[in-house]
């Protein structure tokens, strides 16, 4: 497919679908982010830490965590041998002291509030006998020119984290592993996302970063990403499927700015340079290798 009409494709694609979705993002890898097996909420604060560690120590592979009797009350069974990690839980207390007031000589009731922490011990359910994770993901190997379309770029890359972004910092992609990712597609459009936004490194295209959640700048960014993931995956011969919490996202903005497609084109604009920039890494390599082994 030519460039001008891959340009086309994806900026009609994500005109069309910012200006019909509905719904919520499908998040495209297995997060380690953790949550309790019972009540299904996330655990907060210094157990997001224990957690994670015990995850890194004992080579742990899912994101579900339960005390003895939860898993028990769910049906589940801990495998023998297995080693429990301590999280906290901080407990509300409420309670009352007598004053006397100097003044009047009355006794006056004070309430009084704390937090007691109490320690529980949990276990993961990859610890569980038969626990198997809601999430099923498929055994997949990166087609050999994708994997050499990311390696020859002047972006670093970073694996193993329970989530994917693009470090401005230092310069780095951080992205989980490819075997928390659900599809071979899912790696491939994540992964092309956070690296158009390497492409803005002051060192490189010098794009606005400036933007906080929630302002037009950060969305601008966002939309760049999005619609240069597309040509990159397009290029690699993939389906590129916009990531839905930022069509969530933009097109509240887009209504703000009453729909401007220019705003898009613009985006495409940006998209374009960024896309270019990384099929310049393409073209060095190509020529190398018909410096060293001839056409």
């Amino acid at each position: 497919m030519k460039q001008q009409d891959l340009i086309e494709k994806v900026s009609n694609q994500i005109i069309e679908k910012l200006q019909n979705f509905e719904g919520k993002w499908e998040q495209p890898f297995v997060s380690l982010f953790a949550y309790n097996v019972l009540t299904k909420k996330p655990y907060r604060g210094i157990n997001i830490l224990l957690l994670n560690c015990a995850v890194v120590e004992q080579k742990l592979t899912s994101s579900v965590w339960g005390t003895f009797k939860q898993w028990k009350d769910k049906g589940y069974t801990v495998k023998k041998g297995e080693k429990s990690t301590t999280v906290l839980f901080w407990k509300p207390l409420t309670f009352k002291n007598e004053l006397e007031n100097e003044e009047t000589g009355e006794t006056e009731e004070l309430e009084n509030h704390t937090y007691m922490a109490r320690c529980y011990s949990v276990f993961n359910g990859s610890q569980i006998e038969g626990f198997t994770s809601e999430i099923e993901k498929e055994e997949f190997s990166l087609a050999p020119d994708a994997q050499t379309f990311f390696d020859n770029t002047d972006i670093s890359y970073d694996y193993g984290y329970f989530l994917a972004a693009y470090s401005h910092e230092t310069d780095i992609v951080l992205m989980p592993n490819k075997s928390d990712f659900i599809n071979e597609q899912g790696f491939v459009a994540t992964l092309a996302h956070e690296t158009i936004h390497a492409t803005g490194h002051k060192n490189r295209l010098n794009r606005d970063f400036s933007g906080r959640f929630g302002t037009q700048s950060y969305a601008f960014e966002e939309l760049v990403a999005d619609i240069g993931a597309g040509f990159v995956a397009g290029y690699l011969g993939y389906e590129y499927q916009f990531s839905k919490d930022n069509l969530a996202y933009l097109k509240s903005w887009l209504k703000v700015l009453k729909n401007d497609k220019r705003a898009i084109f613009k985006a495409c604009s940006e998209a374009q340079r960024a896309f270019d920039y990384l099929m310049s890494f393409q073209h060095q390599r190509k020529d190398r290798e018909k410096f060293l082994f001839g056409e």
